[in-house]
Formats: structure tokens, sequence, C-alpha cells
């Protein structure tokens, strides 16, 4: 495709001949060694005619036909210098001939300015291919052209000889591009570089042989359709193997887009089986929660859970004694996720079969030896237990935050610290026990870790102060309304950003007068 932009503009560098051997140079374009028309009614030479012809049509066809292409792929620019290389020489070559058969004096001055803007198209063209950009040689070259054009127009025999140089200058660069290309191993640089040296031979085969200098070989008085057929063969070799090229990328890129399309869709399919399994397994834990809340003559409870994926580690439940003791339960597994989980579930289990127990660090005791025969590596759980017969109340923690109890006859709240071993971690361990009572008001508060160690957007953390004065503040109202407040007070807190861990709350308030 590219190549033609040469074949044609190498043929327009030529003169046309019409002599033969001993007739003398034609140098239409160098001199005016051409005789007037003698006689209108001259029979007009039908080679010349068919030879117009064929070259003409050749040139304009390949024009418009990459200027359409062109239209559709306004990236390549190479289709637009192409065109209007074929274009502005077709028609040069239609005035070339004209000027034969016609002896009005402007056609060969339209010859001449077409040819100017032809040959830089040409060079123009060339660069295209091969260099990312234009060099400063070429504003030069360009500018010689204008002004030669502007000078053959004028006088276009006498000045002819200023193209002349031109066409020899482009020429030259022309072959300085194309045999740096070849150098470089430019795909398809030898091929347009052997099809345009070959048709530069030829030329030059035809100037010697107008200027008298050799006799032509095997009666050969115009070589330059050879130069001209060597171009066509190498063009049609250039653009078989572009096509190729092309429809094998065409080929690859269609394969790459079926094998990501089949990659997506079974992505989209594990990803629609993971999110079902994770679905189930959100379903499954949440299901382990209980169902109602423990109703109690002088308490009040309420819970609240959001784990930080679709399935979380924490855990809360509880256990009713006939005589109306309410064993609370407020866990975290490690991690969050279907690991923690599971941790969930097997925590789930060791309460309703070990609850009520007697002994809160004996219950610990045995959870964790029952962990470690399970073999579940690094894999523990952090457990608060408050046991409450009335407003009597007895805790233990295995590696869990601060229980807090709101005081609220001082309008206080005193931390209750019990530092352990999240169980799993170390069997034998000595967990310690807490014990105290409530007056109407009062309020305690189990949680996990996940509610002071929000973060804002500014990657600070909430803390154990601010969740401390944040309860403060909730613990007038009834328990539901404390829920509802300390939520409230993390989402601010967090201000959208992402929530990184679960987070839980039961609230357990002694009842100002007994309910009714």
């Amino acid at each position: 495709m590219r190549l033609l932009a040469f074949l044609l503009a190498g043929f327009l560098l030529l003169p046309t001949h019409h002599t033969a051997g001993g007739d003398g140079p034609d140098f239409r374009n160098l001199e005016d060694a051409r005789s007037p028309l003698q006689d209108a009614t001259e029979e007009i030479d039908i080679g010349s005619v068919r030879v117009q012809a064929v070259f003409t049509t050749l040139a304009l066809s390949f024009g418009f036909l990459f200027l359409v292409l062109f239209f559709f792929l306004p990236r390549d620019r190479a289709f637009l210098y192409f065109a209007m290389m074929m274009l502005t020489l077709g028609l040069a070559l239609f005035f070339d001939y004209q000027d034969q058969f016609s002896d009005v004096g402007w056609y060969i001055s339209l010859q001449r300015a077409l040819l100017c803007a032809g040959l830089v198209f040409g060079l123009r063209f060339l660069y295209s291919l091969f260099l990312p950009h234009p060099p400063r040689a070429f504003l030069l070259i360009s500018t010689g052209f204008v002004a030669a054009g502007i000078l053959t127009v004028m006088e276009p025999r006498a000045n002819m000889p200023y193209l002349a140089v031109m066409i020899f200058v482009m020429w030259g660069e022309s072959l300085r591009v194309l045999f740096g290309a070849v150098r470089k191993k430019e795909r398809g640089a030898w091929i347009i570089a052997t099809g345009f040296s070959l048709f530069f031979l030829t030329g030059l085969y035809d100037l010697l042989l107008d200027a008298g200098v050799i006799n032509p070989i095997y009666s050969t008085i115009n070589g330059y359709q050879f130069g001209f057929l060597s171009l066509c063969l190498g063009s049609a070799i250039y653009l078989g193997q572009g096509v190729s090229l092309s429809n094998r990328r065409l080929v690859d890129q269609e394969l790459q887009i079926r094998e990501r399309e089949l990659e997506r869709q079974l992505l989209d399919a594990e990803m629609s089986r993971k999110t079902k399994e994770l679905k189930d397994a959100r379903d499954l834990q949440l299901s382990m929660l209980p169902a109602k809340l423990p109703t109690h003559p002088q308490l009040s409870f309420a819970a609240f859970m959001e784990p930080a994926t679709e399935v979380g580690g924490d855990y809360y439940d509880f256990a009713i004694e006939p005589d109306d003791t309410i064993t609370v339960a407020v866990g975290d597994a490690t991690g969050h996720g279907l690991r923690a989980g599971m941790m969930v579930a097997i925590a789930k289990s060791l309460f309703a079969g070990g609850m009520p127990a007697p002994n809160i660090p004996a219950y610990f005791g045995r959870c964790t030896h029952v962990l470690k025969q399970m073999n579940l590596g690094n894999l523990f759980m952090g457990l608060t237990i408050l046991r409450f017969r009335g407003t009597q109340f007895s805790v233990s923690s295995a590696g869990m935050p601060p229980i807090l109890v709101y005081r609220a006859q001082r309008h206080a709240v005193e931390p209750i610290v019990l530092k352990g071993m999240p169980l799993g971690a170390f069997e034998d361990f000595r967990y310690a026990t807490h014990t105290g009572s409530l007056q109407p008001g009062d309020v305690v508060l189990a949680m996990t870790d996940g509610f002071t160690e929000l973060f804002n957007g500014e990657r600070e953390m909430l803390g154990d102060a601010s969740a401390i004065d944040l309860f403060r503040e909730a613990a007038r109202g009834d328990a539901a309304s404390i829920v509802d407040e300390l939520v409230a007070g993390g989402e601010a807190w967090r201000d959208g950003h992402p929530q990184d861990d679960d987070v839980t709350f039961v609230v357990i308030k002694a009842n100002e007068s007994e309910p009714t």
C-alpha cells in the first residue's frame, strides 16, 4: 500500500519519451526540445494515449481508494499522504500528456505545480513509514520544491533545471531513509528499497539515453516502465505481507478476546459460587445468634452486631436458667471471614453444651482443652462471660476489652479490666473473676474491640476514652437506645471510612423500677 506512493512518484520524476535512437533528446522537462504541432489534424500517437490512460487511471484510482481508507482509519496518516501523492501525481501525469496533444500553454505549468506537490507528499509518505517524525531536512526540501515550483510555473521549460535539482535531492533523501530502514531491519523496508532502487536505475537510464550519453540497450528507448513494474511487484509483496500480518494480528486478538471472555465467564461463575457460599455462611452465622433477647424482671437487654465482611468473627449469646439466672457471652475470634466464622460455630457449640457452668474460669479451661485438641493452629477465641443473679453479677474475660459499668448515681463509667489469654492459646491459664452489683439505672456494656478500633478518614482510631465518653452520654436511655446511640457515634466517627473489624455490643441495664 505505502510503497505505491513512491511507485508513481518516481515515475513522474522522469520525462516521457517520444523519440527513438538518433531522433535526439526529448528533454521537454529540462529544455524546450519538442517541435510545435504542425497540423491540428495530425493523428495522435495511440500508444501515448494508452500509456496516459493506464497510468493516470491507476494513480487516481489508488488516490481515491486510500482517501476513503483514511476516512475510516484516520489514525494512519500514511493513508492520507499516499492518497494525496497519488492524486497530485496522477493529475500531473494527465496534464503532462495533454501538453503533447494540445498547444494550450497552461497545461505544462499546471503539470509542474502538481509534480512538485506530489513529490513533497511522496517524501512525507516515506517518512511516515519509517520515521516517528519528519526530520528538519523535510522543511528545507519542501521549501526548495515550493521555490522550484513557482519558477517552473512561470517558465516551465526554461526553469526546469531548478526542479531537476530538487528531484535529485528528493531521490537522495529517499534513498537515505530507505537504506536506513533496511539497516534497522524495518518490516518490508528491503522490498521497498529494492523496488525504488530499480526504478531509480531505469530512470537514470532514460535520462542518459535522452542526453545522448548512451545508446539504447536492445532497442529499449524507455526504461522507466520496467522500474515501475518492479515497484508494483514490490508493493504487491509488501502489501501482501502487511495484510497477512494484520490478519494474523486480528486472529490473535480475536483468540485473546475469546480467552479473556472465557476467563471472565469462569471468574464470574467462581465469584457467584463464592458469593453464594459466603451468603450461606453469613446466614448460618446469623442463625446461630439468639432469636430473641431474654426478659428479666430487674434487667433489660439489647444487642447489636455488624460484621466487617460477609462472615464475621464476633459472637454473642444468652443462657437462661430456671431460677432466672442469665449468662451472657460476648466473643471475638481472631481475624474475620470464613475461618473466624468456623471458630464462632465452635464457640456456639461449646457455649450450648457447657453453660450454665458453676465456675466460669473452669469453663474457659475446658474450652481451651477442646480447641487445643482440634489443632486449629493460630485460630483463637476471645470471650467474655457475665452471669447475672438478679442485679448481682460475676464476670470473667479471656482476651477481651474491658467491661464498662455505668453508675447512674455518679454519672460515671467504671472499666473492669480482666487480663487473660484467648481460648485455645494456653492450657491451665488462671483466669480472674470480678463480682459486683447494679443499682437502678446502672448499665453494663460488653463489647468487642472492633468499636474502639474504628478509624476515620485521617486514620485516627476512636480509642477507649472516646468510647467511654459515648457510652456515658448514651447510658441514661433505655437499653435499645443506648445501642442506637453507640452505633450512631461510631458511624459519625468513621464518616464513611470502611469498617475494618466486626463490631458487637451487648447492653444490660438495671431497671429503675420493676416492670409491671
